[in-house]
This record gives C-alpha cells, sequence and structure tokens, in this order.
C-alpha cells in the first residue's frame, strides 16, 4: 500500500510546529530562572561595557594569569559602588540623628518658635498652630506618633531591611557578573557580533557598535551631569550659609542618578533657612535650586547624550522617561539603549530600500552586462 502523497509535507508541517513549540517553551523556562537576577545582569552589562576600555588598559598592563585583570577591574568597579555609598550612609547617619532631634524640639516648642511661624502662615495658620499645641498638650510629639503609627513604623522598617538586602543581592550578582564578562569579553563580543550578523546579514554590523556608543554615553552624560550638579548645589549652600556644604553637595552628586533626588537637598535647605528667619536666603536658595540645579539635569543630560549616541533631543527625553517608568532606575540605561538601536533599524532599513531603488531590476533572460539576450 502506498504512501499518501500530502503525508511527508504533513510529517515536516508537524515537526516545525513541534519544534518552534519546544524552543518557546524552553525560552520561557529561561526567563523564568533569570528574571530574579535580571536587575544584577543589566547592572553587569551596562558597568562591562563602560568599563572595558580601563579593562584593557589593565589586562596590557598586568598580562597573565587571565583572572587577575578581570579581579582587579571587578575590584575598582566594587570600590567604586560601595565606598561612596558607606561614607554617605555614615555621614546621613549622623546627620539624621541630629536632624531628628532638632525636629523633636521643634516640635515639643524647646527649640525654636514654631507655633509663631505657623501663625504667621495666611488663611490656615491660625488652625495649624492651634493643632499643634493641643498636640504638645497630650505629650511629646514625635513620639505620640510614633506610638500610634507603631505598625505602619514596623512595616516601613521591615521594608527598608529587605530593600537593604535585595540591594545587596543584586550588587553580589553584578560583580560576579561583570568579573565573568571581563574574564571572558572578547569572546562573548565575538559570539554577539556573528549572532547579529547571522539575524541581520551585513547591514546590521552597526547594531553592536550604536549600542556601545550609546551605553557609554549615556553612562558618561549622568556622571557629568551629577559632579555639575554636586560642584553647583555645594556653591549656592556655601554662598547662603548652610553647614555642611561639601556634605550635601556629594548628596547631591548622589541622588542626582535618582529622579527628582536633587529636589530633596536644595528644597529641604531652604525650607530650613526660613523656618531659622532666613527669608532671603530661603527663597534665593530655593530659586537657585529649581531654576539652575534642576535645569542642568533636564538640559545638560539630553543634550550630551544625544551628540554622543547621534539620538535627536526628543527621542533622548522619552527614552530617559520611558525607561525609567518601565524598568526604574536601571531604565535611565536601557530606555536609550533601545531607543538609539530601534533608530539604527530605522536608519539601516532606509539605507536598504534606496540600495534596492537605485539597483536596476534585471529582466528574466537578459545579460545584465551588455542587455542582450543570450543565444542571440
Amino acid at each position: 500500500m502506498g504512501t499518501p502523497e500530502g503525508q511527508p509535507a504533513q510529517t515536516g508541517l508537524l515537526r516545525r510546529i513541534l519544534g518552534f513549540g519546544l524552543l518557546a517553551l524552553v525560552i520561557a523556562m529561561a526567563w523564568m530562572i533569570v528574571v530574579p537576577f535580571i536587575a544584577g545582569l543589566l547592572w553587569a552589562c551596562i558597568l562591562s561595557v563602560v568599563l572595558w576600555p580601563l579593562h584593557c588598559s589593565i589586562r596590557a598592563a598586568v598580562g597573565k594569569p587571565a583572572w587577575l585583570a578581570p579581579t582587579i577591574t571587578a575590584s575598582i568597579m566594587t570600590l567604586g559602588i560601595v565606598v561612596p555609598i558607606v561614607v554617605v550612609a555614615i555621614f546621613a547617619f549622623k546627620e539624621a540623628s541630629q536632624l531628628l532631634h532638632q525636629a523633636q524640639g521643634l516640635l515639643d516648642g524647646t527649640t525654636g518658635d514654631l507655633v509663631g511661624m505657623l501663625r504667621s502662615l495666611p488663611a490656615v495658620g491660625d488652625q495649624l498652630a492651634d493643632g499643634l499645641l493641643q498636640l504638645r498638650s497630650e505629650g511629646t510629639i514625635l513620639e505620640g506618633v510614633l506610638k500610634a503609627n507603631k505598625n505602619e513604623v514596623v512595616s516601613f522598617v521591615a521594608g527598608l531591611i529587605g530593600g537593604l538586602g535585595r540591594n545587596i543581592f543584586e550588587l553580589t550578582i553584578c560583580v560576579v557578573t561583570s568579573w565573568c564578562f571581563f574574564r571572558n569579553g572578547d569572546e562573548l563580543s565575538d559570539q554577539m557580533r556573528r549572532a547579529v550578523l547571522r539575524a541581520g546579514g551585513s547591514y546590521a554590523s552597526d547594531f553592536i557598535p550604536a549600542i556601545r556608543t550609546t551605553l557609554r554615553a549615556v553612562v558618561y552624560g549622568m556622571v557629568v551631569t551629577a559632579v555639575a550638579q554636586g560642584v553647583l548645589m555645594a556653591l549656592g549652600l556655601w554662598v547662603a550659609g548652610v553647614p555642611f556644604p561639601l556634605l550635601l553637595g556629594l548628596l547631591t552628586f548622589i541622588l542626582s542618578f535618582a529622579p527628582f533626588g536633587v529636589v530633596f537637598v536644595w528644597l529641604g535647605s531652604g525650607i530650613a533657612l526660613l523656618s531659622e528667619g532666613r527669608t532671603a536666603a530661603g527663597i534665593a536658595l530655593i530659586c537657585y535650586g529649581f531654576f539652575i540645579i534642576s535645569s542642568i539635569d533636564n538640559v545638560l543630560r539630553p543634550i550630551f547624550i544625544g551628540r554622543a549616541a547621534r539620538l535627536p533631543f526628543l527621542l533622548v527625553f522619552i527614552a530617559i522617561i520611558g525607561g525609567l517608568s518601565t524598568f526604574g532606575l536601571v531604565g535611565l540605561f536601557v530606555g536609550p539603549v533601545v531607543v538609539a538601536l530601534m533608530l539604527a533599524l530605522w536608519r539601516t532599513w532606509v539605507q536598504v530600500r534606496e540600495a534596492e531603488a537605485l539597483t536596476p531590476a534585471k529582466a528574466p533572460g537578459v545579460d545584465a552586462a551588455n542587455g542582450s539576450v543570450p543565444g542571440r
């Protein structure tokens, strides 16, 4: 009995369906496994690309063994991340303790005249002052607020501890993965280049350089912005007479990587000056922070990133805001890279279409060299 004519085609189709289904299953399971580590892996990719020139210099200087240069580069990267965080955390803890003590004295009436300041406010000043006096009559205000919201305070502290543990875990993943990238970076780069060429052809050869250039431009742009904001903030605080201007300038540098982080520095300092009765200095510092410090973040960073990565200003703005809202802090780097890759794809497609349009179509049976038909 013969085999039906359509059976081989059906068997081949079934095999392809099963193959694609198995591939989709493997990809889905791999994604589920990688998801808990995705933040640390993304940070490792970003830092490895940015620090690769430094690693190449260290590797050329130290030579063999092969593990030594990656270890040195990863150690420098870790110290560059951990040391500033620890130093700022120590100073911030000391300043926070003093600030909490001053706030308690201000609320309890042992320091300052908060009641008089509240009564000077229009419309709602008397009501706020009477409410503060009522709270004072019931005991220590800050202690009473903490006791009344004990569950919320415990939840907040637990969240801080959990966030600290999660960040330490992500930092560990980032450092270990970065060491692997530094150790095997040449091989990984070659594999990625071949994979991109296989998927997109010769026109895709510019994709990896575009990603590398954009990543470095984003990181360098953010660092330049952070340095400018930190220096100008320290200068403005020193002129306004705010204590610890260098410390607050360093804090501004750190917070500039977070969205709207620097606002807490200049706004808090301005409010502190206003509470001390230094109205002119407080208003001037708030205006300085709003018009100068914040404008640096909104203007300098997009311009710097756009010039280095060849991205229009509008696309840079959309990439930063969209990446931030989608991926969190790491989206500040991922967003511009994704947009740059899409723009590279668009430019490549346009170039291919233009090349095809300029290439004359070859008619069937016609010799392209002389336009004659073979055999005549």
